[in-house]
């Protein structure tokens, strides 16, 4: 009965259900039975992920090790990538204005008379339904030379350039 008043389950749901925890001398009554039976099925559910992601067991404990240390910049970063969302708005040139900056294109066009010769920066909604003209693209450069495995020993180089790898994955 995940979250819902359950004694030594694996998971813990939420679907807008309230959940009910059990007192603490209650969890102390869980039999030990029960509770290896519950780390079993937690064991080869976490098996079967691995298996689902191809990946092997040595190879999720280095990862973890990699994630623990930048897991609260990992929170940060993700706050931050998310809040810098692409805009829905683009900042365009607006052209024939009265004001603003003066526009080199129109320069023979001021000169004959015309007022409308100036530019300036606006933010221009995009059109119901139109897809993003500019999405956020992110790239990243990572040093993979040799002379990042040759002075880990001394600097620890290549072991931080995983956890800022891993930190990027996850955000």
């Amino acid at each position: 009965t995940a979250g819902l008043g359950g004694k030594g389950g694996p998971y813990r749901l939420s679907d807008a259900n309230p959940i009910h925890q059990i007192s603490d001398e209650e969890k102390r009554r869980v039999s030990p039975e029960a509770l290896k039976a519950a780390r079993e099925m937690a064991a080869e559910a976490w098996r079967d992920r691995l298996r689902e992601i191809d990946m092997k067991e040595h190879e999720a404990e280095a990862y973890e090790r990699l994630l623990t240390p930048v897991a609260r910049e990992v929170q940060q970063l993700r706050l931050m990538l998310t809040s810098r969302e692409a805009r829905a708005t683009e900042r365009v040139w607006l052209a024939r204005q009265t004001h603003g900056e003066l526009d080199d294109a129109r320069l023979v066009d001021g000169i004959t008379g015309e007022r409308a010769v100036y530019k300036r920066r606006a933010e221009r909604p995009p059109e119901d339904g139109a897809p993003q003209l500019r999405p956020k693209v992110l790239s990243f450069v990572m040093d993979l030379s040799g002379s990042m495995y040759y002075f880990n020993n001394h600097d620890r180089r290549l072991e931080r350039c995983l956890q800022s790898a891993v930190m990027l994955f996850e955000a």
